[in-house]
């Protein structure tokens, strides 16, 4: 394989008594080569393999068959020990711990037939075994315990509690944040379509069509339905000028976290 090769896919699922399972896509100049390891076994496996254009359309139609871009980023269970799962497709991650979204079997059962990666079932699939118990609702919620307050990292360094290198992970951590809370957010309207008339539902509560007035409307008592119009507000402001970050300096600002943290 050629220097510089780009991972394209990644796939990995176990837990720590029974060993992890791992699948890696490169692309390079050179073409695909996949990587399969397996650990935590008495023996180990590594073992390397050239993938074919063939079977990487293969993977990106059951990527859409499986509905994997309507996938929320993070799934939880609170179940001790149990299952981990990462897949990294399409320039977007999504993984959990004992929870797993619909369509999960479906590329579980692709990956281990054409890849020879058989390990990777179950018997009676993931889906079933951990299903998904949190709503739509939930999993952006969740972001009120995620989200990182870039101003308040930046006044810990003023106040010497910070250096420049943790005020620089903290910066990273809230970019992926930020744009992991809007990916799900717009799963979520997806899921329900109400959602997305946020011009009606702001107008009904004397919100003008203004990101200023959005962000620093009072949110006390505020419903789901406000809360998330808001938020997709904020975030199609961006899309019409092409050019603002609005969406991001809420999400690192705490403004969403307030927000977030009433549903």
């Amino acid at each position: 394989m050629a220097k510089h090769a780009q991972s394209i896919f990644k796939f990995s699922c176990g837990g720590f008594f029974g060993g992890c399972w791992e699948l890696e896509i490169l692309k390079s100049s050179d073409g695909y080569l996949a990587t399969y390891s397996r650990s935590f076994y008495p023996e180990p496996e590594c073992r390397d393999f050239h993938v074919t254009d063939a079977q990487m359309e293969k993977l990106e139609r059951q990527l859409d068959a499986s509905g994997v871009e309507d996938w929320y980023c993070h799934y939880f269970s609170p179940v001790l020990d149990g299952t981990q799962w990462d897949v990294c497709a399409r320039g977007e991650s999504y993984g959990g711990s004992n929870a797993f979204p619909k369509g999960f079997d479906a590329l579980t059962a692709f990956l281990a037939e054409e890849f020879g990666c058989k390990e990777l079932m179950v018997e009676g699939g993931y889906e079933s075994s951990f299903p998904d118990e949190m709503h739509g609702i939930d999993h952006v919620a969740a972001y009120a315990d995620v989200l990182v307050n870039v101003d308040e990292l930046r006044r810990k360094h003023r106040s010497g509690l910070l250096d420049e290198d943790e005020v620089k992970d903290g910066e990273e951590e809230a970019e992926v944040a930020a744009s992991e809370l809007l990916h799900d957010l717009y799963v979520l309207a997806e899921e329900n379509p109400r959602y997305k008339d946020y011009g009606k539902i702001l107008e009904s509560h004397g919100i003008p069509l203004d990101v200023r007035r959005i962000a620093e409307q009072d949110m006390d008592g505020a419903d789901d339905l406000l809360i998330i119009a808001s938020m997709i507000a904020i975030s199609r402001s961006d899309r019409f000028c092409g050019y603002s970050d609005n969406f991001g300096k809420c999400a690192k600002n705490g403004t969403f976290a307030r927000w977030l943290s009433r549903l």
